[in-house]
C-alpha cells in the first residue's frame, strides 16, 4: 500500500515557500563557489600566458585582475610597479610625442592607477 504524501513534507513530497527559499540559498551558494574556482583557474591561467610572453619575446608586462569580490590580483615581470612607473612616466622623453588622445589616455590611466594604490 502506498501513503500519500503531505504537501511539504520533509520526505520530498513537495516543497513549501519556505524549503524553496534554503534551496535558492544553497543554489546561490555553490553558484558563487562555481564563480570563484573558475575566477581563480582562468586568473592563474592567464598569469601563466603572461609569464611565457615575457620569457619567450623578452617583454615587459603588468597585467591586473579584479575577481568577482573586487579584489586585485597583479602579474608583471620584472614587476607592475617598474611597467607602471615606466607607462605612467609622463615626460616628454618617455612618452616620445603622443598625440593628445594619447596623454588624454595616459592621465586617465594615471589617475586609475593612484586609485588602486590607496
Amino acid at each position: 500500500m502506498v501513503a500519500a504524501r503531505a504537501w511539504g513534507s520533509e520526505d520530498g513530497g513537495g516543497a513549501g515557500v519556505g524549503d524553496l527559499e534554503k534551496k535558492e540559498r544553497r543554489r546561490r551558494g555553490r553558484r558563487g563557489l562555481w564563480t570563484e574556482i573558475c575566477f581563480s583557474k582562468r586568473r592563474a591561467g592567464l598569469f601563466k600566458k603572461a609569464s611565457e610572453l615575457s620569457i619567450l619575446c623578452g617583454a615587459d608586462i603588468a597585467a591586473v585582475v579584479f575577481s568577482p569580490a573586487d579584489k586585485a590580483f597583479s602579474f608583471g615581470h620584472p614587476s607592475v610597479e617598474s611597467i607602471l612607473d615606466l607607462f605612467l612616466d609622463t615626460s616628454p622623453r618617455a612618452r616620445g610625442g603622443l598625440s593628445s588622445a594619447g596623454n588624454r589616455a595616459v592621465s586617465e590611466l594615471n589617475h586609475q592607477y593612484g586609485e588602486l594604490r590607496v
